[in-house]
């Protein structure tokens, strides 16, 4: 391959020359669509071109005629894409290189961050999919198992996401059971058999997030299910989308919040392309089609909610751009799926409206007051609205069918809505009251459901948990705090709750440990006063980083989300951090 200007201008080796590459190039593509039309061009005109090579110019210049309206519009639809310096054509014929990419951003290219954030929950490499065998089918479940997990699944994540076909999918699971090389000699089609392991591994690390037991079964379903993930993909974009967004429900409870925001980035990208954020896209479908695709663009608007108010991150699908109708509901459990997505759609707003660095020209008509009461009124009538009865006994384990459950995420939602924030970063003292109230009611929640084992101990509750740990902390920092807004001793209690949470959550997420350190100094601190220290300012601007790098393990990113919080709080008790980060403080525990 010739080495091309823009490497010889930047003095390196030049990407073309990469003969082990896992991604396409867009010179190798370039002369593979010249190649195309040149043999279109001789299937066409080969004979005049054979008789008189002295007019082969002008053969040439006739052939080109001006493109059809279809041809003009995949023209400057790949172009849009080349544009960028490695675009991908996220469709048909993406093949093996969009599922190398996306699999990439799965197990991640850099290996020792994997080992450190996942605390031994490691996916395979790509590559070890491939020597994947028959023996292993062994450790697959057995057929009761096996609908065991879908059954799960069904009632577990299919009820926050319910984009699957449930009727379906059972009939199979009934009928083939869970040998490996029955479904393989049953079923054809890579992209059913990639939802019946998914569905499989699904369920199987969703018990396991509650239950804080073994992930092997999960990680083999998941595992099987990889070996068919580039011939789904190679389907088209409908199927890698409704492939990603099963990667999506999967990585909530085994996988650090950048894998699952970067993959709803991507299937993001790939429902606004098919277009199903429009109404327009499902005109014409039949009503059962029509429906499908309204779920499975409503379930990635609620995972992109869900990541980005966890993270502290823009939204990857705005609001104002979306214009296709909800599903219907002609079960009573997707009541409980509909209120849960005007809960998300209420947290959007929060995330649009307060937290947006460089607010939108409309609010500037309003206090900023007025908006924050008025996503507050929102929440309050959400609230009121909640579907009755949820039959929390019939469902053992999971926890979006209890009460505490939507109370968590009303307090979650409000202590981010009154909490120092970009529209606000100078609460009122009766903004602060609210914040310490919602902290305090937020890790009561969460311990009633740990208690009722209904909670799920995955990496979104770890980062949830630790910010309202991190608001009680910053409450304490304020001027008369335990006469003003909460008393010292429920702060403590609260407090030690959490201690409790994040001892369990340690089990399975390593950065939760240095969690547990700063909360455990927390509350020796109080122990010893109730107002913080005159060395406050020194000791803040010194050891803010401690803080900022526990985020950083929980986002994997630099975000300024918690920024205004940690700003305020007095970290003077962690000038012994490193004895407490030492593997025997934590084994004593």
């Amino acid at each position: 391959m010739p080495q091309c200007g823009g490497c010889k201008k930047s003095g390196v080796k030049c990407v073309y020359s990469n003969n082990i590459g896992c991604y396409e190039v867009e010179y190798v593509k370039g002369l593979e669509l010249r190649i195309k039309e040149l043999e279109d061009i001789l299937k066409t005109h080969g004979e005049s071109l054979g008789k008189t090579p002295d007019k082969a110019t002008d053969v040439l210049s006739n052939s080109v005629s001006p493109p059809k309206a279809p041809e003009l519009m995949q023209g400057l639809g790949v172009l849009s894409l080349q544009a960028s310096s490695e675009g991908r054509y996220l469709g048909p014929g993406s093949g093996v290189s969009f599922a190398q990419f996306t699999q990439s951003i799965i197990y991640k290219l850099d290996r020792k961050k994997e080992i450190m954030a996942n605390n031994g929950v490691i996916l395979p490499n790509p590559k070890e999919l491939e020597s994947f065998t028959s023996s292993s089918a062994k450790e697959l479940p057995t057929p009761a198992r096996a609908i065991d997990l879908a059954n799960f699944y069904w009632r577990h994540s299919h009820t926050l996401y319910p984009f699957l076909r449930e009727e379906y999918i059972m009939k199979i699971f009934e009928k083939a059971g869970i040998d490996r090389i029955r479904f393989e000699e049953e079923i054809e089609d890579p992209e059913l058999l990639f939802q019946l392991y998914m569905v499989m591994a699904i369920g199987s690390t969703s018990i396991a997030s509650i239950t804080v037991s073994n992930e092997e079964e999960a990680s083999t379903c998941l595992s099987v299910a990889m070996t068919y993930f580039d011939n789904v993909l190679s389907l088209g974009s409908r199927q890698a989308l409704e492939a990603i967004l099963l990667l999506i429900s999967y990585s909530f409870f085994n996988r650090l919040g950048p894998d699952t925001w970067y993959l709803v980035g991507i299937a993001s990208r790939l429902a606004i392309g098919l277009g199903i954020h429009t109404e327009k896209s499902v005109e014409g479908l039949d009503p059962s089609e029509q429906d499908h695709l309204r779920k499975v663009f409503w379930c990635l608007y609620m995972m992109d909610r869900v990541v980005s108010t966890t993270l502290g991150r823009p939204l990857a699908i705005r609001d104002q751009d979306i214009n296709i109708l909800p599903f219907s509901k002609p079960s009573g459990s997707l009541d409980v799926t509909l209120h849960i997505l005007s809960l998300r759609r209420i947290a959007g707003q929060i995330l649009e409206k307060v937290y947006t660095p460089i607010a939108p020209s409309s609010s500037t008509l309003h206090d900023p007051r007025i908006i924050i009461d008025e996503l507050h009124e929102n929440l309050i009538e959400w609230r009121r609205n909640m579907p009755f009865p949820l039959n929390e006994s019939q469902h053992p384990l999971i926890p979006h069918f209890t009460t505490a459950w939507f109370d968590l995420n009303y307090y979650n939602l409000v202590m981010m809505l009154f909490r120092p924030s970009p529209l606000l970063p100078s609460p009122p003292i009766e903004n602060l009251k609210v914040v310490a109230n919602a902290a305090s009611m937020a890790i009561q929640q969460f311990t009633h459901m740990y208690r009722q084992s209904k909670l799920s101990f995955n990496w979104l509750n770890l980062v949830s948990v630790f910010s309202a740990a991190l608001t009680l902390v910053f409450i304490t920092n304020q001027t008369g705090w335990s006469t003003t807004y909460i008393d010292k001793e429920t702060t403590i209690q609260d407090l030690e709750l959490t201690e409790q949470l994040l001892i369990r959550f340690a089990m399975k997420h390593a950065p939760a440990k240095e969690c547990l350190a700063i909360i455990k100094g927390v509350i020796d601190d109080l122990k010893k006063t109730a107002e913080p220290s005159e060395s406050f300012e020194v000791q803040n601007m010194t050891l803010n980083p401690i803080i900022d790098s526990t985020i950083s393990l929980l986002s994997m990113g630099s975000d300024t989300y918690y920024d205004n919080l940690i700003s305020q709080i007095d970290l003077s008790f962690l000038t012994d951090l490193d004895e407490r980060l030492d593997a025997n403080y934590f084994v004593s525990m």
